[in-house]
């Protein structure tokens, strides 16, 4: 069995890593291509086979002659010249493509289109996702409930004890929304540092591609981890739309604070899709509060009914384990 991970780089394999090790341990042919040369999975001893494009030809040359059985990414938009499929003769080399999610919004509004259609199998967090899916892709495509592989840390997650008061502001990526408002960000910092707090701003893995937003936010205190282990470290999260508010819920059952921005909008919704309640909009009415800055009054925010988070948030938790739901689908013959 050959199985075919590919990553664009740490932001992602940290999505993945436990299915690819999982696969790894049962003796399968894994290989890894990944555009990050310092990717940390490329540490991994057990990992023998690792591609590094030099530039994206050299990539779309690799992807074009992909042999395998299954070939599993994070990142959408299969079929696309940037990220083609494979060409190689005959067709039955070609490996079946998977997708795993590495966000928690509903596909519909954040994604642009048909950026699901041309995978043959994906994995969902959960059922509202399927059913959102099934709004974006063919009857050909297999949509499984497996749950979020991200929350398979939770058993091992570490507590960090905060020397003090602190707040993250963690917004989504994108020309418009939190992220580039940077009076609006000031005003932020100033309100909660005026009341104790220490404010810190963890960029989105693609922000970190804007240079001269960079440079705008370096005026802040940055965190540039992307993993869920200081998630404690804060007692709040400030967010837009971000789908990381149910991941630092789950993680610490904390409370956000929305900011009413401007939602980055990839693709509009049809008319039979009008009906849909997305996900990142009605977060924002359960873990937490919503203000408009200018407007609203800024404050500590608050979850009303513990138990509705509780129970929103869960159901992107797989207790019986997102990685045995994938293994055993794939490989149950």
């Amino acid at each position: 069995m050959e199985i075919v991970f590919f990553s664009e780089g740490n932001q992602h394999t940290r999505f993945f890593e436990p299915v690819l090790n999982n696969f790894i341990e049962k003796g399968y042919d894994v290989t890894l291509i990944t555009l990050d040369e310092n990717d940390n999975l490329i540490q991994n001893k057990n990992l023998l086979n690792v591609k590094i494009p030099k530039n994206n030809i050299e990539k779309i040359n690799i992807l074009k002659s992909i042999n395998a059985d299954y070939f599993f990414t994070t990142t959408p938009g299969l079929g696309h010249s940037y990220f083609p499929k494979s060409k190689i003769w005959p067709s039955s080399k070609r490996p079946k493509y998977v997708y795993l999610f590495h966000s928690l919004v509903s596909p519909n509004e954040m994604y642009l289109s048909n950026s699901f259609k041309n995978f043959d199998i994906i994995f969902s967090p959960s059922e509202r996702i399927k059913a959102n899916l099934s709004f974006l892709v063919p009857n050909s495509v297999e949509i499984i409930v497996s749950g979020y592989t991200l929350f398979e840390k939770k058993e091992n997650h570490k507590k960090i004890q905060s020397p003090g008061k602190n707040v993250l502001i963690a917004p989504t990526w994108g020309d418009k929304g939190l992220i580039n408002d940077i009076n609006g960000l000031k005003k932020l910092k100033k309100f909660f540092y005026d009341k104790g707090y220490e404010v810190v701003i963890r960029p989105h893995p693609m922000t970190l591609e804007n240079e001269n937003l960079i440079s705008k936010l370096n005026h802040f205190n940055l965190d540039m981890n992307h993993e869920v282990d200081n998630f404690n470290f804060y007692e709040f999260l400030i967010t837009d739309y971000s789908g990381i508010a149910i991941e630092y819920y789950f993680f610490t059952e904390n409370p956000t604070l929305f900011i009413n921005s401007s939602k980055k909008i990839k693709r509009k919704i049809k008319k039979h899709e009008k009906s849909l309640v997305l996900i990142e909009n009605e977060m924002r009415e359960i873990l937490g509060n919503t203000v408009e800055l200018g407007r609203d009054k800024i404050k500590i925010p608050v979850v009303k009914d513990i138990e509705k988070a509780k129970t929103f948030v869960n159901s992107f938790y797989n207790k019986e384990s997102s990685i045995k739901i994938i293994n055993d689908y794939l490989f149950k013959n």
